[in-house]
């Protein structure tokens, strides 16, 4: 199933988002995570050839930590046609660590850094400048996401686990920038305010999966016998950003609205099944395979 997005608001295009004066908006309907209906684990585990769908669904550090928490939960040994609403929802609390781990992942440094993709034999590379001179900035670790949530919410758990193995500790915001975190049975939302952006809200929304890979069972070689044992999970990914319009015409607003557009491309590059599918169709015609 192809991705469908929608756009709304003034006619002006920046990388497939629209900017407004005082919006941006961002729709994705994603189809990403593809897993094993018998062990659990995620496409990734039982292909070698990641590039041949677009590249792997998780960050390749910390490798093993899907497999550890699968074990861990149990997740492995249930019987999916009983219990498969619990292992969806494991890889729909999954999706959103990826999100906030990408931004972890490209934010190290500084907030203001310029994101491109390149080719290099086969397969794209992503590239991460730094802006010169770096602006002042605020500092985010990941106890700032997960200490806002329920103890008892399983979001906290994942998130706590998985930054104690992730590269990256930190990542850097712009000044008075603070995070919020919503989440309920089939919707998690994360919020990021400052003085220059009213809000930028990323909202996961749970929608239904379905038996297979898709599109990537013809790009992958898969006859139905290899292919009907997989799950793909559908979610829904809605992206808004309000600028604060008594500041519009500050010298560093510029600044803020690439930030906000920066992260916004980020969630495409990483959700939108779309440009992965483009990606795999490309490594396709290029390699001949």
């Amino acid at each position: 199933m192809p991705t469908s997005q929608y756009i709304v608001g003034h006619p002006t295009y920046i990388s497939g988002c629209r900017l407004l004066s005082y919006h941006l908006h961002l729709g994705i309907l994603a189809k990403v995570h593809y897993f094993s209906k018998a062990d659990k684990r995620p496409l990734d585990d039982h292909c070698n050839n990641q590039y041949a769908y677009g590249g792997t669904q998780f960050d390749s550090s910390p490798p093993s930590f899907i497999g550890k928490k699968i074990v861990e939960i149990g997740l492995g040994t249930l019987d999916f046609q009983k219990d498969g609403g619990k292992v969806r929802d494991f890889y729909f609390d999954l999706a959103f660590v990826r999100l906030i781990s990408s931004f972890f992942a490209i934010y190290p440094e500084s907030w203001d850094i310029y994101l491109d993709s390149t080719r290099r034999g086969n397969s794209l590379t992503r590239i991460r400048k730094v802006n010169i001179p770096m602006p002042q900035f605020a500092t985010l670790n990941w106890r700032s996401f997960f200490d806002i949530l329920d103890p008892n919410d399983s979001l906290y758990k994942l998130i706590n686990d998985f930054s104690k193995e992730f590269w990256s500790k930190e990542m850097k915001v712009p000044p008075k920038t603070t995070v919020c975190i919503e989440t309920s049975k089939y919707q998690k939302k994360l919020f990021l305010k400052n003085p220059f952006i009213t809000e930028i809200s990323i909202a996961f929304t749970q929608r239904a999966g379905s038996v297979g890979l898709g599109d990537y069972q013809w790009l992958l070689g898969y006859d139905n016998k290899k292919n009907d044992p997989f799950w793909s999970e559908h979610f829904e990914v809605v992206c808004q950003v309000r600028f604060e319009r008594l500041r519009s015409g500050h010298p560093e607003m510029s600044r803020y609205k690439k930030w906000a557009q920066t992260m916004l491309e980020e969630v495409r590059y990483q959700f939108d099944d779309e440009k992965r599918l483009i990606r795999a169709r490309d490594y396709r015609d290029l390699s001949g395979r």
